[in-house]
């Protein structure tokens, strides 16, 4: 009888043996012998005495993550892979690749919806009054150490970044709406951005209902976001131009016994696999945001840290409105005197009584998903911080002569300027000039600063459109 077993199991592992070494043409069905229906390749079929199912793969959240750095690393193995399926046993759902993400078949993929319909909040008017919290979050799963994404950054310093964040174990970050006056029927709702449509929020929670009916408010109103842990793969390689983002939005209405008309105060939220820099702004209507920059000006090395001053952080050099390098950051570094050929260098600055065009590369010089900033977003993280807050969170503090840390997450180095007429260096030192967008009359209007002073706006600062100075690209 056991011979007989024996006989029986090796006949059956050469049947299988058989059918994976030769092209199948047919079709199969496992477990009985009915045809398959005409749609099929394969199909598994159950017994009354013979009940089972298909069991997918077991994999933990570090096993997918293996998967998918050794054996989808490339754009072929990405596009070949797709359809390929697992079941997640940290997230208890079945998982698919579709060629550039795995996507989840749980029920509540969509996770929470905006207690406050899209259409309402977008028609709402902007409001006053400052909604703060996390406003960037860097996975830190892709490296850019030999600078070819510029924006990115190298992991071995945004590993050490406050944007730090990882996913899987799940992250609530807590959100204040801080009304200026008394306002009434505070409630929150968030729209997810096209990326990042049922990927983002898991659950939005006011820390009291009342909120939403409570009148005479003038104190601070908290709300818990909660992310999903699968942004941990949703975010995997994204930049600033694909990267996944939410506003969220603090709806109020503006008198205090709730007879007024609604308003909102909105934060974007951005989740990226890049480096995360900014401060905190005040918009023209003393709603406070937090701007986002790039962590270096364009053409510094990315390989060092951004918060620690060293000359490696200036960059190279540009005239106002062309979006072409005028001078590298090794050049720079080099020419200690004037450029005979500066008129030249870099193209010649626009003649044009309009801001500098952003719409196309060049003359935006920024990469993709960023932009120069207009002169009101520099006197955003700093003039009116400084009228209305006294900036709480983001002063701008001198290191040494080296620059300005401005808050936590955002450090601006003297980098100096080139004269417009030879291309010289400028006589002050420590110094800095930044440009931003904007225009007045037949100069521009750059962010400047010395050891002993900041100074900006159009009837403070207007300098030649020919001057060298150094750019600092915002999110879009």
């Amino acid at each position: 009888m056991k011979l007989y077993e024996n006989k029986v199991r090796v006949s059956a592992m050469l049947t299988i043996a058989a059918l994976f070494a030769f092209p199948i043409k047919a079709q199969v069905n496992i477990g009985s012998l009915d045809k398959p229906q005409s749609f099929s390749i394969l199909e598994l079929t159950t017994t009354k005495d013979n009940h089972g199912g298909l069991r997918m793969p077991q994999l933990n959240n570090n096993e997918l993550n293996t998967l998918t750095e050794e054996k989808l690393a490339t754009p072929e193995d990405k596009e070949a892979a797709e359809g390929l399926c697992i079941y997640n046993i940290e997230t208890d759902c079945l998982e698919f690749w579709n060629g550039t993400t795995w996507i989840s078949l749980c029920a509540n993929q969509q996770g929470d919806t905006s207690p406050i319909d899209a259409s309402v909040l977008i028609a709402l008017s902007p409001g006053t009054g400052c909604f703060s919290g996390k406003a960037c979050f860097d996975i830190t799963r892709t490296d850019n150490t030999g600078d070819t994404e510029p924006g990115r950054g190298a992991l071995s310093w945004r590993n050490t970044m406050p944007a730090k964040t990882d996913f899987r174990n799940g992250v609530s970050e807590t959100y204040t709406f801080s009304p200026i006056g008394t306002v009434s029927n505070v409630r929150f709702g968030f729209i997810e951005n096209a990326a990042g449509k049922g990927k983002i929020v898991q659950s939005l929670t006011p820390a009291n209902p009342s909120y939403a009916t409570g009148k005479n408010i003038s104190t601070g109103c908290t709300v818990t976001l909660t992310y999903k842990p699968s942004l941990y793969n949703d975010a995997y390689g994204t930049t600033q131009a694909n990267a996944l983002k939410v506003d969220i939005y603090a709806v109020y209405n503006n008198l205090a016994d709730g007879t007024g008309e609604d308003a909102t105060v909105k934060l974007t939220a951005t989740i990226k696999d890049g480096a995360c820099c900014g401060a905190k702004a005040i918009t023209s209507n003393n709603s406070c945001d937090w701007l986002q920059f790039m962590c270096f000006n364009l053409g510094a090395n990315e390989s060092l840290n951004p918060l620690t001053p060293n000359s490696g952080l200036y960059g190279d050099k540009y005239k106002w409105g062309t979006g072409i390098v005028a001078l590298t950051a090794a050049e720079d570094a080099a020419y200690t005197g004037t450029i005979s050929d500066w008129a030249t260098r870099g193209g010649t600055p626009p003649a044009t009584s309009e801001d500098w065009d952003m719409t196309n590369r060049p003359p935006n010089p920024c990469p993709p998903g960023w932009r120069v900033p207009a002169i009101e977003q520099w006197q955003s993280i700093y003039e009116l911080w400084q009228s209305i807050y006294n900036a709480p969170g983001s002063n701008w503090i001198l290191t040494g002569n080296d620059g300005y840390a401005v808050g936590d997450a955002l450090f601006l180095p003297a980098a100096g300027r080139r004269n417009n007429t030879d291309g010289g260096k400028a006589s002050i030192s420590p110094y800095a000039a930044y440009w931003s967008t904007t225009f007045n009359g037949s100069g521009a209007c750059p962010m400047n600063f010395t050891n002993t002073g900041i100074w900006m706006g159009k009837s403070i600062a207007t300098s030649d459109r020919s001057f060298g100075n150094s750019v600092r690209c915002v999110a879009e």
